[in-house]
């Protein structure tokens, strides 16, 4: 018989957590997972806070393309306005003569 390393117990077998090196039993651990009691928490945590990493990554990614989106939307926005004033003064090009004989106050 063999002790755990986790409980202390005497049993007939003992896995080895992948994650620390730790022996343990069956009852202080997942053989399947290969994982002891005490850093299956630890995985689950640490899983959890890739998986919100990800997430914030995701968000800001996504805030980024919104960011990009909207100053494409301006910059065509004043370009179009730009477009429109450029005719009109061609079109009515005495107006502009008019405002540049007035003095400025």
């Amino acid at each position: 018989m063999v002790k755990c390393g986790v409980c202390g117990e005497q049993v007939e077998k003992l896995y080895l957590c992948r994650i620390c090196g730790v022996n343990f039993c069956e009852n202080c651990g997942s053989p399947i997972e290969e994982t002891c009691i005490n850093c299956s928490g630890k995985e689950n945590e640490n899983l959890e806070v890739e998986h919100d990493e990800e997430r914030e990554k995701e968000h800001e990614e996504e805030e980024v393309e919104r960011e990009v989106e909207e100053d494409q939307e301006d910059e065509k926005e004043d370009r179009e306005d730009w477009e429109k004033e450029a005719e009109y003064s061609v079109e009515n090009p005495e107006e502009e003569e008019e405002d540049e004989d007035e003095p400025e106050t």
